[in-house]
């Protein structure tokens, strides 16, 4: 099996190996996967907050060696709250924008730096905490966010997907599909029966 981690700020997984195929989720930067199969242009993939599987097209497959992926999948990483953050890599001043539940893996509040897979790279903003206050004030971050069928950002978000990544921001993991996160948590009820 072959491991990867997201160095783009937003990859789509789809549903079939091909472009058009319809979009079902997306891998945001920092976030770790196993490729289980590579097939020409397409990497069929698992990802390891949700266990939401999918297609990425192979161009966007950043691999990384199985001792680089367990170090990352076994170390916490600080979970971005502000919604666009700017990074770059060590010995370049060209900005990368990355939005709101990325991840910085072994993350060093002394020079905000933190390691991607062999790569040293340095956060821009102030933002080196979540600084997230509740679940509430982080939902009202997406608020005129558009739809987008699988999509997990400000620039495009569904249903499950807003639902994921303001638990994700604060701190609690959630399943990828709302059918799945409707069975976490305890059932409340809203009148005497």
């Amino acid at each position: 099996m072959k491991f990867g981690i997201a160095n783009l700020s937003i990859i789509p997984v789809r549903t079939e190996a091909r472009e058009q195929s319809e979009m079902i989720t997306q891998i945001l930067f920092g976030e770790t996967f196993q490729i289980t199969s590579i097939r020409k242009k397409w990497c069929y993939i698992i990802i390891d907050n949700d266990n939401y599987e999918g297609w990425i097209d192979k161009k966007l497959c950043n691999q990384i060696n199985e001792d680089l992926y367990l170090k990352h999948k076994n170390h916490s990483s600080i979970i971005l709250s502000d919604m666009l953050s700017a990074v770059h890599k060590e010995k370049s001043k060209n900005p990368h924008f990355i939005c709101a539940g990325s991840e910085l893996p072994f993350f060093d509040k002394a020079d905000n730096s933190f390691l991607l897979g062999d790569k040293k790279y340095f956060l821009l903003n102030d933002n080196n905490e979540n600084n997230s206050v509740s679940i509430k004030e982080t939902a009202y971050q997406f608020l005129n966010s558009p739809y987008l069928w699988g999509g997990k950002t400000n620039f495009g978000i569904d249903c499950s997907g807003f639902t994921q990544i303001v638990f994700k921001i604060n701190g609690i993991k959630l399943p990828r599909d709302a059918s799945q996160q409707v069975e976490i948590g305890e059932t409340l009820n809203f009148m005497n029966e």
